[in-house]
């Protein structure tokens, strides 16, 4: 993990997989994609898995820890490396 101030960017886990679920079946997600995603809980704990793996990819979740707040939010922005 890496921590700036109330930043922080870290790996997936897999408490992460139902907001991660959320994003990609948004409305907003699924018109830009092309496609229609098929996405359960099987489906997305096999890709954490697949790219815990990757040795060419890695993905992260970037967090900004609000004032009060002990658990950072998630923000919708993934990045992929």
């Amino acid at each position: 993990m890496i921590s700036y101030n109330q930043y922080r960017i870290r790996a997936i886990e897999e408490e992460d997989l139902n907001f991660i679920t959320e994003l990609r079946t948004s409305d907003f997600v699924q018109s830009n994609v092309g496609s229609v995603l098929f996405i359960n809980k099987t489906t997305q704990l096999e890709w954490l898995k697949n790219i815990s793996r990757s040795q060419s990819e890695s993905f992260f979740i970037f967090e900004i820890e609000e004032y009060g707040r002990k658990k950072p939010r998630k923000s919708n922005v993934s990045f992929d490396f």
